[in-house]
């Protein structure tokens, strides 16, 4: 196989500046570019615990506090972090945007680059197996700005922030053709998979199983390894790179596996049996797809999981690309060798149970070997989609490059396919206004706080994006980090009223002794209350006074015991 094609250095940086131009208009334009102000998301919850990570890291660099726990959230005790979604590797990196910009610019830049660095990742590795320039820029775009990338973009930032990946693939690629040397291929390697596991941990768990099966297919196939004859040394000393990510790791590891801590937390996450990909959805877009919307309407509605988990749509152009690629090139070793990879991570996606349109049927699936797995058997089969769809992109580019159909078909065909996948930037929810009470926003909280009080803020969601927006002014009993709370917190019935739970027995008595034993200083309540919340303060010998857009509950006099 060839493994080079003629490369002229301004075809690679006109590649990534249109993929960067791209992502620009297809990220920035539903938020009309207002990059300071508005996020590029939905402004649900998960968004908001970003900008309270981009803020919270600088911060705790800056105060020298501890880099995996807390007691900005759950006070006094505070939280690990280890086990959250707490992006250190784009974090730390975007501080200093974050102290002059603000996170928001942060959070901006992150979800713009990421398509357009995956694209350009994909794209080299395209351009090393020997793929001409036009054929690389079309896989590179069907990866980049895959539908698994922008149903991720709406608000699971470190689940679309996967360029590392292609990357990293790239530098196998460079390995295993013997264009660069093993200390810079090892040292290069570990670094990208550092900063994988510290964008996600979970894709960095699921990108090192599929890694481990795309390796072991291709090193089982005696046609393949014939081919590659490094192919054995470079898995080999990709494992040496991996175990030295380990290594520099290894404070991160330990702040997740040390049982001694006291600020471990109870997992309260999604069950990965109920986020697993439609086989359908590979077919039916949901409304994160534009031309698809249009031609399919609301089938995709019917399709199990979440937004953000209905990511596996391939649309029908490259699902007839992939199709055209078997019937042409099925007899040929590195095709056959693509096509299984392709079916095997499609499989693996479809989770432990086949559901169809939400109805579980009897038929088992592999994923179910994994579910009891350390660390990958907590991961969601729906966001596997992504490993789906880089092989998608390679076969479709390899297709562009060598089929025999005229070149004008293959134009048109290539044309669909990213036509099919163009992002619904019209009508998708990532409108990104942020709630924004003058209480916090013009700092009048000044007015009625002590610096590092500890206060509760409903609901828990908007509080973190609240104190992200006071450069932690103030210290919260509460908050939220991806559905986990750390112990004593789980088991307070209080709390869990607090949270949206049902009302407990004797409620009155056990809400005062939860304010008293953890010294809230004062509550604040954004927006309407919850049924058992209104129960809950209307408990309290004070009344609720409207500041600034929230209802601000003074437990002073509670504290001093005057009632």
């Amino acid at each position: 196989m060839k493994h080079r094609a003629i490369r002229r250095p301004f075809q690679d940086i006109a590649a990534f500046v249109l993929y960067l131009a791209a992502a620009i208009v297809l990220v920035g334009l539903p938020i009309h570019f207002a990059l300071s102000t508005k996020i590029a998301a939905t402004a649900a919850t998960d968004p908001m615990d970003f900008l309270w990570w981009f803020a919270r890291w600088p911060h705790a660099l800056v105060g020298h506090s501890s880099l995996f726990a807390t007691r900005l959230i759950w006070a006094p005790s505070g939280q690990s972090v280890a086990w959250t979604t707490c992006i250190p590797g784009l974090a730390i990196p975007l501080s200093p945007i974050t102290l002059a910009g603000g996170p928001i610019l942060s959070f901006n830049i992150a979800a713009i680059t990421a398509p357009a660095l995956a694209a350009t990742g994909l794209y080299l590795v395209c351009r090393e197996i020997g793929l001409p320039w036009q054929a690389a820029l079309f896989g590179g775009w069907l990866f980049g700005f895959s539908s698994y990338e922008f149903a991720q973009l709406l608000g699971e930032l470190n689940l679309a922030v996967i360029w590392a990946l292609p990357f990293l693939l790239w530098l196998f690629l460079l390995r295993l053709y013997g264009r660069t040397g093993r200390s810079s291929f090892i040292g290069m390697f570990a670094a990208l998979a550092v900063f994988q596991f510290c964008v996600s941990s979970e894709i960095f768990a699921t990108a090192m199983v599929f890694a481990t099966i795309a390796m072991a297919l291709a090193a089982l196939s005696p046609a393949v390894h014939r081919g590659v004859p490094r192919l054995k040394a470079t898995i080999l000393e990709s494992a040496v790179a991996l175990l030295l990510s380990m290594v520099i790791l290894a404070p991160y590891l330990y702040a997740m596996l040390d049982p001694t801590s006291g600020y471990l937390q109870n997992a309260t996450g999604i069950s990965p049996s109920d986020v697993i990909t439609d086989p359908l959805n590979f077919f039916i877009p949901t409304p994160v797809s534009w031309l698809g919307t249009r031609l399919f309407g609301r089938l995709g509605s019917g399709l199990a999981a979440s937004m953000s988990d209905k990511d596996a749509y391939l649309g029908l152009p490259l699902i007839g690309i992939l199709i055209l690629y078997a019937k042409e090139f099925r007899r040929t070793p590195g095709a056959r060798y693509l096509l299984v990879v392709f079916v095997t991570f499609a499989v693996l996606s479809l989770g432990s149970r086949l559901r169809v349109l939400g109805q579980i049927t009897p038929v088992f699936e592999p994923w179910i070997l994994f579910m009891h797995l350390p660390l990958i058997g907590k991961a969601l089969p729906a966001r596997l989609a992504l490993y789906v769809s880089l092989v998608a992109a390679l076969i479709a580019a390899t297709w562009f490059a060598r089929s025999t159909l005229a070149t004008w078909k293959r134009r048109v065909a290539a044309a669909l396919a990213i036509l099919f996948l163009l992002p619904n930037i019209d009508t998708l929810p990532r409108h990104g206004t942020l709630p924004d009470p003058s209480f916090f926003s013009s700092g009048q909280y000044r007015n009625y706080l002590k610096p590092g009080e500890r206060i509760i803020v409903l609901p828990y969601g908007p509080s973190m994006w609240f104190q992200a927006q006071t450069h932690f002014y103030f210290r919260m009993v509460g908050g939220y980090l991806g559905g986990t709370e750390p112990r004593p917190f789980s088991g307070i019935a209080v709390d869990n009223v607090l949270n949206g739970g049902p009302l407990v027995a004797h409620y009155k008595q056990a809400f005062r002794g939860f304010l008293k034993k953890y010294k809230v200083g004062a509550i604040m309540v954004y927006g309407p209350e919850r049924k058992n919340v209104r129960k809950l303060l209307a408990s309290l010998p004070v009344r609720g006074v409207m500041v600034g857009g929230v209802t601000l509950y003074d437990l002073t006099p509670v504290r001093a015991g005057v009632t």
